[in-house]
């Protein structure tokens, strides 16, 4: 591993890449200061961390710092870099059970010492890391519906596809106007057409007396003038017989005579 990066973060950078460390090894920060220019400090329940920024390899100095920053506390100690290590930091740090770490330009941590490599979490997260690009789709690799739902079914080839242009209009519908009505020369052919017959009783239309205009069956009063229809209904109606038209007489359904003698059982 070379120990300078191609492209190197900013400080706020490798500080956003580290925090991305912190949650994936699930820990938060609970302290963060600045002890020196280029150096970030972050401190949670068992880890001590600095992350130190400069155009040339960290050095064991930097190694020693967080030594004596740590001092009695029990907390392990890890330094992430955006620039590499020299030998001697890497060789203190061996010693030392400090966990160094290089931060590349997509922000992933790769760890330096086995200290580090113990100590990186299972997923290593990628904080400035691009969507791919789609990959353009040739219009070659498209396959029919039914030869897609097949297994081993190869692509259709264009020269094989007929162009819209060529293609038949639909022809357009005849219009309402064009159709005959149905008359009686329709309906003496070979098929004959069915006639619905109404046999139900209906009122006929009352004429008004007054100035006989026709109205529709059922209407109390004239449409036009307003005349009372419902009285002259009544009235123009045959009275119903009377009761006293003497007993039921029998007549031959035949002939229609009357001259009917009736026949007891056993005469």
């Amino acid at each position: 591993m070379s120990d300078t990066g191609s492209a190197q973060l900013s400080l706020d950078e490798a500080y956003e890449a580290t925090f991305h460390w912190f949650d994936a090894f699930g820990e938060i920060p609970t302290e963060i200061s600045e002890p020196t220019d280029g150096v970030i400090e972050l401190r949670s329940d068992t880890l001590l961390t600095r992350i130190r920024w400069s155009p040339s390899p960290v050095s064991q100095g930097a190694v020693l710092a967080i030594l004596r920053a740590a001092g009695a506390e029990d907390r392990r100690l890890v330094i992430f870099s955006t620039s590499g290590y020299s030998p001697g930091a890497r060789s203190l740090a061996e010693t030392q059970n400090v966990a160094l770490y290089d931060l590349d330009a997509k922000g992933v941590a790769s760890p330096v010492t086995s200290v580090a490599r113990n100590l990186q979490p299972d997923v290593v997260p990628t904080p400035f890391d691009e969507e791919p690009e789609p990959r353009p789709v040739r219009l070659e690799s498209l396959k029919p519906l039914d030869e897609a739902l097949r297994d081993g079914g190869a692509p259709a080839p264009l020269e094989s596809l007929e162009p819209l242009d060529s293609l038949q209009p639909l022809e357009p519908l005849d219009a309402l106007s064009t159709l005959q009505p149905l008359d009686a020369s329709t309906t003496t052919g070979e098929h004959p057409e069915l006639v619905f017959i109404d046999d139900q009783p209906h009122d006929p239309e009352p004429t008004c007396p007054s100035c006989q205009h026709p109205n529709p069956p059922g209407s109390r009063f004239c449409a036009r003038c307003g005349h009372a229809l419902e009285a002259d209904r009544h009235h123009d109606e045959a009275p119903a017989p009377s009761s006293d038209a003497g007993p039921p007489r029998l007549r031959c359904r035949t002939c229609g005579s009357e001259d009917i003698e009736l026949i007891r059982p056993g005469e």
